[in-house]
């Protein structure tokens, strides 16, 4: 077991590669991948960077964290579907929240967190790009 900054602990043999383990997700986060009705003919794949995905937040005074959001995707057509995550990590990360290293640590590679379901409604007139603003009322 390895201790480091703030109490935080690791798996044994893990060392991080910066103290704060927020730090280390940072440093080791290269992308991810969106994958929307993965294994279906509707199918679609989008990619984003670091740069386009985390960003950091000062929630008070010293207090900082990392919030993770993508751009919004081109609409879904009505109906079920699930949006799947795909994290590109180089090499592994593991959180400082315990020893195990099957829940508190990410692997290098590309990781698949777990499928979402998300239901998409038609969008309404006043949505939809398509429509001329005079018409959206």
């Amino acid at each position: 077991m390895a201790f480091t900054l703030q109490g935080t602990v690791y798996p044994a043999g893990y060392t991080p590669a910066r103290p704060a383990p927020m730090d280390d997700f940072r440093s080791k986060f290269l992308s991810v991948r969106v994958v929307n009705d993965i294994g279906s003919r509707q199918e679609r794949s989008f990619t984003f960077t670091q740069k386009q995905v985390l960003r950091r937040i000062d929630l008070q005074a010293g207090i900082l964290c990392t919030s993770f959001a993508t751009p919004p995707p081109h609409p879904l057509s009505a109906g079920e579907h699930t949006i799947t995550p795909f994290m590109r990590l180089s090499p592994e990360h593991c959180d400082g929240l315990g020893t195990n290293p099957e829940e508190n640590c990410l692997p290098a590679a590309s990781s698949c967190t777990r499928a979402h379901p998300s239901r998409s409604s038609p969008a309404t007139p006043a949505e939809r790009p398509d429509v001329p603003v005079h018409a959206r009322r």
